[in-house]
């Protein structure tokens, strides 16, 4: 796995404004300091979720992508991964369940030769 990039973290959203307001600041870190790339795909949300994802744009390493309607859960990731341009995509829903420090293990387990890794937390 090429260290620079080589990876893009997709997040799909509908109303997920009170999370993203949550998970945003230690996704972008992470993102920051692995130098992987965020996209967040805003899935025609009713909510704030567009202006809160708007306030970040311009960063180097996070994008938005905005559906005018909700497409659903699978067109946005969908959306996410057309929009990546890196070797490795990993997704996660917005609600927080997924600390950025477990995508640690995913990368670790990809520089070992898996090419899919699944990931479920414990005790759900």
């Amino acid at each position: 796995m090429n260290e620079k990039a080589a990876l893009t973290i997709i997040i799909p959203a509908y109303n997920e404004a009170a999370n993203l307001v949550v998970i945003l600041p230690s996704l972008l870190e992470f993102c920051r300091q692995q130098e992987c790339k965020l996209i967040i795909v805003n899935d025609g949300s009713t909510d704030n979720t567009k202006e809160i994802l708007d306030a970040h744009q311009g960063t180097t390493f996070f994008s938005a992508i905005h559906h005018k309607l909700n497409k659903g859960y699978g067109a946005a990731i969908k959306s996410g991964i057309r929009a990546s341009d890196t070797d490795y995509v990993i997704t996660i829903d917005a609600d927080g369940q997924h600390p950025p420090e477990v995508m640690l293990t995913f990368i670790e387990l990809w520089k070992q030769g898996y090419e899919v890794v699944y990931g479920q937390q414990a005790g759900l």
